[in-house]
C-alpha cells in the first residue's frame, strides 16, 4: 500500500455510487474522530452502520460474507462472547462489556460485503488518520505548555500528555506507531524517485513522531515500534546494499535507540525498572497488604490472580464469561489487599484492573477455548499477511501482538476500534488493488 497525494477532486468520486462515497466519507470520519473524540467516533461507526443497512443487496452481500474467512471468524468470536452472557451472572455488566466488542462484528461484516475498500480510498484514509494523529499530538503538546508555563511540566510525558484529549498513553501510542510504519514504508518504496523537499518533509515527520512516541513513554510499543521500523528498512534496502552494510547499519540504529533510551531521563527510569524489579516476590507472597506495587510488578500479581480467579471458579475451558471477570477480580484484589487505593490522596488504587494481557483476559472471560480462537484469527491474519507481502498489516499485527502481552488491548473503545478499524481495512483491501500497490 502506497501513500500518495489526496485526490481531494470531483474526479475522486467519479463513477463512484451514494452508498460507496458514504462509505468513504464515513470512514474517513472514523479515523479524524478515532484519536480525538471516543463519542463522535461512535457516531461515526454508527452511520457507517446505517449505510451498510440502507444501501441493500443482501443476496450479494450474504455470497460475499461466505467467502470471506477473516469476517467469519470475527464474527464467530462477537457471538462467542455473546454465548458467555448466558453464565454471565451480572447479565448488564455483560451486555455493557458485549457492546464494547461490536467492532468484531461491524468492520469486518461491512468491508468484506462491500466494494469501497480499493488501493487508492484505503490510502485516502490512511492519510486523513495520520493527519488527525499529528493534530492530537499537537494538540497535547500545546496542553503541555500551557500548563508547562503554569508551574506543571508533569504533562510532557506519559499519561500526562495524553491527558489533553483524555488518550490513555500507550493506547496513543499504537496509534502513533502506526503513523510511523506508515510514513516511513511510504518513503523507503519511493525514496529513490522522491524529490528532496518532499523526502526531507517525510523524514521530519517521522522524526517527529519517534519524539512523541518516546515521551509517551510506553515501553513496549517503544520497543515495538523501533525494531519493526528497523525490520522495514532491512528487508527493504537488504538486496541494494551488501550484508555487511546493513549489520553496520542495524548496529548504527541500536547504539542511537540505546543512547535515547540512556540520556531520556524519564524513560531511563521506565526501562531500568524492568531489571531491577523483584517479581519473585510477588510469586512468593499469599498476601500483598503493604506491598509497593511497580508497573512490572503489578502485572504479575495480576496475572496471577486471573489463573487463581479461573482455577477457582472451575472455568479453564469456558471462562468465568464477560459480565463476572471483573468483578471476580476485583474481589480476589480486595482478598489478597492489592492496594485499593486512597481516596483522600487521589490515588485510585490497582483493584479496578483488569488483566492487563489481552490473551489472558480472553483466557479469563472465555477459557481456553476463546483463548485459542483469539489465537487462531491473529494466525490466519499473519499468514494473509506474509503471504500477500502486506507489509502495513503485518507492522500493526506484530505491533499489535506485543501490545496484547502488557495490556487489555481490546477491552477499551481506542484499542478495540483501532485494531479492528485498520485490520480489517488491510485484510479486506481488494486483491487485483493490492496487486498494484
Amino acid at each position: 500500500m502506497k501513500i500518495g497525494s489526496i485526490d481531494t477532486s470531483a474526479t475522486m468520486w467519479k463513477g463512484q455510487p451514494l452508498h460507496e462515497r458514504l462509505y468513504v466519507l464515513l470512514c474517513l470520519l472514523i479515523v479524524v474522530t478515532m484519536p480525538l473524540s471516543v463519542h463522535a467516533n461512535s457516531i461515526s461507526i454508527m452511520l457507517l452502520a446505517l449505510n451498510w443497512i440502507v444501501e441493500g443487496q443482501w443476496k450479494q452481500k450474504a455470497q460475499r460474507l461466505a467467502s470471506s474467512k477473516y469476517a467469519i471468524l470475527w464474527i464467530a468470536f462477537f457471538f462467542y462472547h455473546a454465548v458467555s452472557i448466558v453464565y454471565s451472572g451480572h447479565k448488564k455488566e455483560a451486555q455493557f462489556e458485549l457492546e464494547k466488542k461490536l467492532s468484531f462484528l461491524v468492520f469486518p461484516l461491512i468491508f468484506s460485503t462491500t466494494d469501497f475498500i480499493t488501493g487508492k480510498n484505503a490510502r485516502t484514509i490512511l492519510k486523513y488518520f495520520i493527519g488527525a494523529c499529528t493534530m492530537a499530538c499537537i494538540i497535547c503538546l500545546g496542553n503541555a505548555t500551557y500548563y508547562y508555563f503554569q508551574g506543571n511540566s508533569s504533562l510532557f510525558v506519559y499519561h500526562g500528555l495524553g491527558s489533553g484529549l483524555g488518550f490513555h498513553a500507550v493506547y496513543f501510542s499504537t496509534f502513533i506507531g502506526l503513523c510511523i510504519f506508515s510514513v516511513l514504508y511510504h518513503l523507503l518504496q519511493n525514496i529513490g524517485k522522491m524529490k528532496t523537499q518532499k523526502k526531507t518533509t517525510f523524514i521530519a515527520l517521522i522524526f517527529f513522531f519517534f519524539i512523541f512516541l518516546t515521551l509517551l513513554s510506553s515501553k513496549t510499543i517503544i520497543v515495538a515500534v523501533f525494531f519493526i521500523s528497523l525490520g522495514m528498512g532491512i528487508m527493504r534496502f537488504l538486496k541494494r546494499y551488501s550484508k555487511l552494510a546493513m549489520i553496520g547499519a542495524t548496529v548504527l540504529c541500536l547504539v542511537v535507540f540505546a543512547i535515547i533510551v540512556r540520556k531520556t531521563a524519564y524513560l531511563n527510569g521506565r526501562f531500568q525498572e524492568i531489571f531491577v524489579e523483584n517479581y519473585s516476590s510477588v510469586l512468593e507472597r499469599s498476601d500483598y497488604r503493604g506491598f509497593h506495587f511497580t508497573g512490572g510488578t503489578i502485572r504479575v500479581a495480576i496475572w496471577r490472580s486471573v489463573f487463581d480467579v479461573v482455577n477457582r471458579n472451575n472455568a479453564v475451558l469456558f471462562g468465568v464469561g464477560i459480565g463476572d471477570a471483573q468483578t471476580l477480580l476485583t474481589n480476589y484484589y480486595n482478598e489478597k489487599h492489592i492496594y485499593p487505593g486512597d481516596a483522600v490522596l487521589g490515588f485510585k488504587g490497582f483493584t479496578h484492573y483488569n488483566a492487563h494481557n489481552q490473551y489472558l483476559q480472553f483466557y479469563l472471560t472465555l477459557g481456553i477455548m476463546g483463548a485459542t480462537l483469539f489465537l487462531l484469527i491473529l494466525i490466519y491474519c499473519y499468514k494473509k499477511a506474509i503471504k500477500s507481502g502486506n507489509v502495513l498489516l503485518l507492522s500493526l499485527l506484530l505491533m499489535f501482538s506485543a501490545f496484547c502481552l502488557t495490556e487489555s488491548a481490546l477491552c477499551s473503545h481506542k484499542g478495540v476500534v483501532f485494531f479492528m478499524f485498520f485490520c480489517s481495512l488491510f485484510m479486506l483491501q481488494k486483491r487485483e488493488e493490492q496487486s498494484r500497490n
